[in-house]
Order: structure tokens, then sequence, then C-alpha cells
């Protein structure tokens, strides 16, 4: 009697395990069929909660708690209700071999159907990856989760034009360290300028004037108008905020010229111009202009896929327009809806569910058709000095004075599946 060879599982990679990586991990983990298995690739040992970030940069005891543990992440991540899933025969007992796993790596090249990633090198990754250990996988389907390139003061990884590397990049001293130096720097500046009316900017703004009433603090937005997505309630209740702390806002002016190195606090005057002729001048300037969509990797797979604005052109149902067996969710992807963590978590998820029905159409079972992701109302928390908040939608906003100095920081963790036992995980 021969015995047959099991075959190798099938995969389906997730590139990115954060707000949107962790949505499609968890559930993919829990409802494939058997004979299938789940790669996620995470460059970091834990997720990064960024929106906190600003917060911590002010009160850096807090920093641990805006790093959640990955160590669940596979099994323990939340799975969110979702439109009926059949999963296959088989799938509660999967075959040896078949384990859904979750690796730390940067992913470096992809193609239609592989992934090649680096291993961290002495537990990091530092600029030059050439000496990495690298590895190839081939894939079946692929979620593209790996976000923005964040505003350099929410970065805890660094590089690129003007930064420099982030010592210890990927791991949880790493970024600890990171948030730790955005206060130092906080700390020996007098005069603070920051640069971006979103949430990141007028957090930042808020926050240093709140816990530092001492230091210049000022704002600067290009728009007349900040948030404009919400209603002009939320714009009020920022600008009435701002002024009660003392905060020097300007509107209506962009910049044209920038200091060199904006984030190095070494006693020189750091001075932008303005398309209106202002010059303003700082100690340390907090560039928060937004995140850039991290989809310069796509172009091997599908450079015609990524639209003029950076984004991944994507269909309803958070497929790659062109290519059927790719999603991509979150802040890469030009999908309905805000670029925010839980649109971000929920992309993911609906991505997997549709990944499952594809797996039931290919292996000759009934499917139902694919989803079509559905936004939710837009609303927005934003943080106004250390116990103060706003929260707007497109009806108008609520002002609030109970919020906590962590601003709860820890309710992310159960997204990811970890029980909370203190900040040292």
């Amino acid at each position: 009697m021969t015995l047959q060879a099991t075959p190798p599982p099938k995969t389906v990679v997730v590139l990115g395990v954060a707000y949107g990586g962790i949505g499609a991990l968890a559930t993919l983990a829990k409802l494939l069929p058997a004979g299938w298995r789940v790669l996620g690739i995470e460059r970091s040992t834990h997720a990064h909660h960024v929106y906190v970030f600003p917060r911590f940069s002010v009160l850096p005891e807090h920093a641990p708690r805006g790093l959640v543990p990955l160590v669940n992440a596979v099994y323990g991540g939340r799975v969110t209700p979702g439109p009926d899933i059949k999963p296959g025969k088989g799938a509660a007992d999967a075959s040896p071999g078949t384990e859904h796993e979750l690796v730390r790596g940067v992913v470096t090249a992809l193609t239609p159907t592989s992934v090649t990633f680096a291993l961290p090198i002495d537990g990091e990754f530092p600029a030059d990856l050439s000496g990495a250990e690298k590895r190839t996988v081939e894939f079946e389907y692929a979620v593209y989760a790996l976000g923005g390139v964040l505003s350099a003061p929410s970065d805890a990884w660094g590089g690129g034009p003007g930064r420099d590397v982030v010592p210890g990049r990927g791991s949880k001293p790493g970024a600890v360290g990171f948030i730790r130096a955005i206060h130092d720097k906080i700390a020996a500046a007098r005069r603070v300028l920051v640069v971006g009316g979103g949430a990141l900017g007028i957090q930042f703004a808020s926050d240093i004037k709140a816990a530092n009433p001492e230091k210049e603090v000022t704002l600067l937005h290009s728009r007349a108008r900040l948030l404009p997505l919400y209603h002009e309630e939320l714009h009020a209740a920022v600008v009435k905020r701002l002024a009660e702390l003392g905060v020097r806002t300007v509107l209506g002016e962009r910049v044209l010229q920038w200091p060199e190195r904006p984030l190095d606090v070494d006693g020189s005057d750091k001075t932008v111009t303005t398309d209106k002729g202002t010059t303003l001048t700082a100690d340390l300037v907090l560039v928060c202009t937004g995140s850039k969509p991290n989809t310069a990797l796509f172009e091997g797979v599908d450079a015609g896929a990524i639209l003029p604005n950076g984004l991944i052109h994507v269909e309803p149902t958070l497929q790659v327009a062109g290519r059927r067996h790719w999603f991509a969710i979150g802040d890469s992807a030009d999908s309905e809806g805000i670029f925010a963590g839980h649109e971000s978590y929920a992309q993911g998820s609906c991505a997997a569910r549709n990944v499952l029905r594809l797996i039931e159409t290919r292996e000759g079972r009934e499917a139902t058709p694919l989803e079509e992701y559905k936004a939710g109302p837009a609303r927005i928390k934003v943080s106004l000095g250390i116990n103060e908040y706003v929260v707007g939608t497109a009806d108008g906003a609520t002002s609030h004075d109970d919020g906590p100095a962590d601003i709860h920081a820890k309710l992310m963790w159960s997204l990811f599946g970890v029980e909370d036992k203190g900040d040292d995980e």
C-alpha cells in the first residue's frame, strides 16, 4: 500500500498586521478551510497604536501602552461578525504543516504570486538590509495592508530623505525610545511650530501647550478650516479650545520654504516661510502634514493599479482592479471611507471574508456573492489637551472634559487578543 504525500498547504498572505491587517489575519486564521494557511508578515514586534503617540510624546511614562504585543494576534485576534461564511470540512483540525503563522519581516519585493521579505538582523532592521536573510513565499491570495508612511513625529521607523533610521526600529524598545526622543526634543524647545491642522497636528499642539503652558506653540494649516470633512462645529470647537490654551493658530497659509532638519533641536532657529509671506521661527518644527501611501512595493505586482495620488485602485469588494486575487485595504487603498484605524480594521475583515468566498468557489462549494465594503458614518475623536477632547461627525460636534491621560490606550490591546498584564509585555 502506497501512502500518498500530503500536498503542501495553499497560502493566503497578509502584508502588515496593524489596524487593518489584524482584521484580515484573525478572520482567516479562524475560518480558512483545511489545506489552507494564512501567513502574516509584520516588521514590528508590537503593533504601533499611532493615534496615542502625540499624547505619549508629551507624557512619555505612558509610552509602553501605545505598543500592542502581537503574541496572540493569529489565534486570539478579534473577529467581528459578518455575512455567513461556511468553513470547509476539517477547518478546526488542520493537517500538520498548515498552521497559521505570523512572521517578523520587512517586505522587500512582490510579484503577482510571491512575496520576498527580509528577516531581522540581531533583533532589528538596520537601514542596510543587504546582509539580511531573505525568504520568498508563493501564495494564492494576498491582502495588502502596509498602510502609509507616517508624518515624522509619529514615524517610529525613520529613514528616507532628511530622516535618521530609528535605533532598534521594529522592536518595542526602539519605538518607546523614539517616543521619548520626541518628548526630549519638545522639552528642550521653547518655541514649537506644528505644521498641519489634521487630527495629528491639533493633538500635538494642544497637548504640548496644555502640559507646558510656558512654551510658545503655533499651529499652521494650509486651509482656512480645520477638519473640513466634518461639521463646521468641530472647527469652531477646536479653534476655541486652542485659543483658551494659548496656542497661536495661523490658517489659510501654505509652507513654501522649510528648514533643512525640522526635528533637530540644536540651538539654531528653524524658519518656515508661507505663501502669504509670513515668516515663522521656532526651535522645533513638527511636520504633521499627513501620511503618504506606502505602495511603492506594489509596482512589482501592477504599477498600473497605482493611482496618481499613490493609492491602489480597488473595486467595491476591495479587490485590486485587474488583480482579482489581490486585496488592498486601509491607507494604501482608494476605498470608500476615511483613513482611520476602525475603517482599516473593518476593511481587513471584509477582505478576508471575500477571500474565503473565492476559496469556496475555487474548491467547488456553493459560495455567496462577494461582499462590497460599506464605510460607516464619518466620526472622529480629537484630544484638545490632557483631559479635554471633542467628537465630531457630519452632523455636529460635542466637547468633553473627562478624558484620561493615557487616552484609554489599552482598549486597543483586546483587538489583538492580548490580556492586559502590565506595560512590560
